[in-house]
């Protein structure tokens, strides 16, 4: 197919258990019947470790001020106290760190208690926490809940923001409309936090340009890809604002990498841990530049809850314009070389060809004041060719790291939500 279709802080513990082999008043309490690895030495010193009091917090800095390997191997519970209002417990300790006196109390909320008891995660990651999961989607799916969210009401509003956050968190992709000027991707990354700074620039146009040093600023038909895989931490979210784009042709797709993962965990299971398993060059040299690092198509979540048959993904990997040739280790240590090889190539045809279905793909030519906002580390983005003869098309993009988008969704929604 040469072208495609139309269409925190730190974690609190989940239950309070004592040294002893039976169930205290306080456990009772707490609705929290003593388990037996809650009697380990692992987890007395993962929840001492846990305390977020003022004495192991700096409430200015709010960094921590103790390290874990000061926390004695046997250090225990002398008392456990549920407060009067039975929203938190308090937790007083034996052999405790050295420098913390008797006095030193370690307090949980309730509620947080209850929230880490139904939910393993105890760092969040982009796409699974306590609050949401990701959603994946195909074409019909996609085009019932694509928003189109107003510029200024983005700009002006915190919730409208934390709206355009969720759809991020969830779809991985958002438009927002009526973008005024010709630099919508700094104003927006502004407002989200910053935007990164690439040897493109921190923003970026994108047109058509005679001897181009990248095949997006060509008007040729443009592949499923995604940008700065040659990196170690490529971009999490990239943003496209549409400043003009009267020419025939020159539309947008996109299609979840996330959703065609799920698929073939589905149809070949054993086959898709390729994908996780080898590892695929990446690497620009043109113009100066020379950059170059290995991906594996699929980076599974290891800290999200596995609750199924798909396991949780962190990261898909795949952009075809920017492959580099494989390493083929022929030693008798690392047999990868060609058998690893034609197990990929015959799995990733399978991902490819789920991602280029029609059915599985969302087209939207963009407008004049519209921009695109989307999750660079699972949503394949793609362009029709275009007549440079029969008008213009320019775009101006600009990238956004993944942390900095959590930073302010996680800020916007204690705000709003909790």
């Amino acid at each position: 197919m040469s072208q495609y279709s139309s269409a925190e802080e730190y974690p609190q513990p989940h239950a309070i258990v004592l040294t002893g082999s039976k169930p205290t008043t306080a456990d009772k309490a707490h609705g929290a019947p003593l388990a037996g690895h809650q009697t380990t030495d692992g987890y007395r010193l993962w929840l001492r470790d846990s305390c977020s009091c003022s004495l192991c917090v700096d409430p200015s800095t709010r960094q921590k001020v103790f390290e874990t390997p000061k926390i004695p191997a046997n250090i225990s519970y002398k008392s456990v106290t549920e407060s009067k209002d039975g929203k938190s417990i308090s937790v007083t300790w034996e052999n405790d760190i050295p420098g913390f006196g008797p006095e030193h109390t370690s307090t949980y909320e309730k509620k947080d208690l209850e929230r880490y008891e139904n939910n393993p995660v105890a760092v969040e990651s982009l796409q699974a926490n306590e609050a949401d999961t990701y959603k994946v989607w195909n074409r019909d799916q996609i085009s019932e809940k694509i928003q189109f969210i107003d510029y200024n009401k983005s700009m002006e509003d915190d919730k409208t923001l934390l709206e355009v956050l969720k759809e991020l968190r969830l779809y991985g992709l958002v438009f927002i409309k009526n973008v005024p000027g010709e630099n919508g991707p700094a104003a927006m990354g502004k407002r989200i936090g910053r935007l990164r700074d690439t040897f493109y620039g921190e923003t970026w146009d994108v047109k058509s340009v005679p001897q181009a040093k990248n095949v997006a600023y060509t008007h040729q038909f443009l592949g499923f890809h995604m940008d700065l895989l040659y990196m170690a931490d490529p971009p999490g979210f990239q943003l496209l604002h549409c400043i003009k784009n009267s020419c025939e042709g020159g539309e947008s797709m996109f299609t979840d990498a996330f959703y065609a993962v799920n698929q073939l965990q589905s149809s070949h299971p054993v086959e898709t841990n390729v994908l996780a398993e080898f590892p695929v060059n990446y690497h620009y040299k043109n113009a100066g530049e020379h950059y170059r690092h290995p991906h594996p198509t699929v980076e599974y979540d290891t800290t999200a809850h596995d609750t199924g048959s798909h396991r949780p993904l962190k990261y898909v990997n795949y952009s075809p314009p920017f492959q580099g040739p494989f390493n083929l280790h022929n030693g008798t240590a690392d047999t990868t070389s060609l058998e690893k090889l034609s197990a990929y190539h015959d799995i990733v045809g399978k991902f490819q060809d789920i991602t280029e279905k029609e059915e599985n793909i969302y087209k939207y030519k963009m407008k004049e004041g519209d921009m695109v906002i989307f999750n660079n580390r699972r949503v394949l983005h793609a362009r029709t060719a275009f007549d440079v003869s029969s008008g213009e098309r320019w775009l101006k993009g600009g990238y956004i790291d993944t942390d900095v988008v959590l930073s302010k969704h996680r800020v916007l929604r204690e705000e709003f939500e909790e």
